[in-house]
């Protein structure tokens, strides 16, 4: 499903905070995908994703009121996404980064041993990534995944720009050394 329009995305979520329960359910539907990736993408555990899913649309619903209309709509639930993930990890025990590859996604017309080659890599890149400190894991999953600028993460992060351009650098550097000596 496509994403709506701000100004739809709004008036739904406007209508949801005043209790009608199919708006809420048009917008859970609207950015529902967007939640989930940054989810498992963060948490990198599809039942913890989905718990945290639910927990974001929650969130959502008890804190909608205090979105201002300052930014984006869709910058606002990012926000309130990532604070989500970051506060079920700091929850949970420090179980980093479980592989939870689905054998039956293997992409098609590959070799077995470019599919074998791929998929350890990608369990290489999710280790590493695992291993970073919590805001830096974040920003990297923001920047490369979510294909947000440090400006957009830096807002979404409630940092300055330079701290997130720090973070990003950062992060950049360990995930070199670590996939070096992984590889």
């Amino acid at each position: 499903m496509q994403q709506r329009p701000e100004a739809e995305a709004l008036n739904l979520l406007r209508q949801a905070l005043a209790g009608d329960q199919a708006a809420f359910c048009s917008f859970a539907e609207n950015y529902r995908r967007l939640i989930y990736q940054i989810a498992i993408r963060y948490l990198n555990n599809e039942a913890d994703a989905m718990d945290a899913c639910q927990d974001v649309m929650m969130n959502i619903l008890r804190k909608g009121h205090l979105y201002r209309g300052d930014g984006s709509l869709e910058g606002w639930v990012r926000t309130v996404t990532v604070n989500t993930c970051k506060n079920a990890i700091r929850s949970r025990h420090p179980e980093r980064f479980d592989d939870g590859h689905d054998p039956d996604s293997l992409p098609s017309g590959d070799s077995p041993e470019q599919c074998v080659a791929g998929l350890q890599h990608s369990a290489h890149v999710r280790q590493c990534i695992g291993q970073l400190p919590d805001k830096q894991r974040m920003t990297v999953i923001l920047k490369i995944y979510e294909d947000m600028t440090l400006q957009e993460i830096a807002g979404s992060l409630n940092c300055t720009l330079g701290t997130a351009k720090a973070n990003f650098f950062h992060a950049v550097a360990k995930l070199k050394q670590c996939l070096e000596r992984l590889l």
